[in-house]
């Protein structure tokens, strides 16, 4: 039986599918009997190779597994990196070894862009993997490489049903998996992948990092509108319930009212990254209904539109309670940035050191996600 927020949580995926059917015309693959148990077979295989060539083995190795799975994503050679960026991961392993030297402990947190997941720029999200992985164990060698991996259908759609299957469980075994439909399982799927439900999976990342783990993960996907249904407006719609709206309605129906409005054009403004006039003003009627005043609605439709216009969500809420959970008894979360560029160039930022969660926080996130993250 489904919760009520894995109900609206259905909603806001279908949404987005919604959107993804008509830019690239794909189309929902059909279920048999037999189709769910054979996957959970080659589930099983995955969770094997997984728990013996990364859970059980030594650090190097497991890396070295992890490095070969992101390296058969793509072709060719691996990307060169510019002298700026191997200047700013040796200025970031500086950091790290003159903040354990003085007996503190710094954790660290790779970001990467996401490239598209059309044909032409898969093959970038393996290079950038890839790049990510040679940064972060070139910093802290003797710490395993985890990664973020969503393995619900919807992410692994690009994969034939055998490999999304044995990826899967490979990825939930050996690093941090995210379900982000588990309604779409079978009942023992269900109970089998309980482990990697949605709404634990901040938990999860929080664990690996603070076990030491070189933790690498995307702030959104490859498709700009899911990233800003599944995060931007989600976020924005987070923000305003704490303007008086909590006794007037609930958070979930909150959500799915903006998300609503901002999805009923053909050029919405997930598609687009714009508002349109008329999504300007029903965003504003609305929150005026709601008891906003107006002029705090003009500075929130502006915020709004500022991060629409972004591939790549600022992510507020995620950076909050990460750091104030990480950064406790003078810990401090060290924070490198990929770029994926042209022509299959990734590029590495400056690395950003963060060690508590301050009012000036937002506008430093603000300036690092623009300038490092988004093209």
């Amino acid at each position: 039986m489904k919760s009520v927020g894995e109900e609206f949580q259905k909603k806001i995926i279908q949404t987005a599918r919604l959107l993804d059917q008509k830019l690239y015309h794909k189309i929902i693959p059909s279920s048999s009997f037999f189709k769910p148990l054979f996957s959970l077979f080659l589930n099983g295989i995955g969770w094997a190779l997984a728990f013996i060539f990364l859970k059980r083995c030594s650090v190097p190795l497991a890396n070295g597994v992890t490095k070969r799975i992101i390296r058969s994503r793509f072709k060719g050679e691996v990307p060169p990196l510019s002298p700026a960026s191997l200047e700013n991961i040796a200025w970031a392993k500086t950091i790290r070894e003159t903040y354990i030297k003085d007996g503190k402990k710094v954790l660290i947190l790779i970001l990467i862009s996401h490239p598209k997941t059309t044909p032409e720029e898969a093959p970038m999200i393996g290079k950038i993997m890839w790049s990510a992985s040679e940064a972060a164990t070139s910093i802290a060698p003797n710490s395993k490489f985890k990664i973020l991996q969503a393995i619900d259908p919807f992410a692994l759609d690009s994969l034939s049903f055998p490999i999304a299957s044995l990826y899967a469980a490979f990825m939930a075994q050996g690093h941090i998996a995210l379900d982000r439909q588990p309604f779409e399982r079978t009942v023992l799927a269900r109970f089998i992948f309980k482990k990697f439900h949605y709404s634990s999976i901040f938990f999860r990342i929080l664990n690996s990092i603070k076990q030491g783990d070189l933790f690498c993960m995307a702030l959104a996907g490859g498709v700009a509108h899911n990233a800003r249904i599944l995060y931007t407006v989600k976020e924005f719609a987070h923000r305003i319930y704490f303007l008086g709206l909590k006794n007037k309605i609930s958070k979930h129906h909150l959500e799915m009212n903006l998300i609503k409005i901002l999805t009923q054009e053909t050029g919405c403004a997930p598609i687009t990254g714009v508002l349109s006039s008329k999504e300007v003003q029903e965003l504003k009627t609305y929150l005026i209904q709601m008891g906003i005043v107006l002029d705090k609605t003009e500075s929130l439709v502006k915020d709004l539109e500022e991060e629409l216009f972004l591939e790549t969500p600022y992510r507020f809420r995620f950076f909050r309670a990460l750091l104030a959970r990480l950064c406790r008894n003078g810990n401090a979360l060290l924070i490198l940035p990929l770029k994926h560029k042209g022509e299959g160039a990734v590029e590495v930022g400056k690395p950003v050191l963060m060690s508590e969660y301050e009012k000036e926080s937002e506008q430093i996130i603000k300036s690092f996600v623009r300038q490092t993250l988004n093209r």
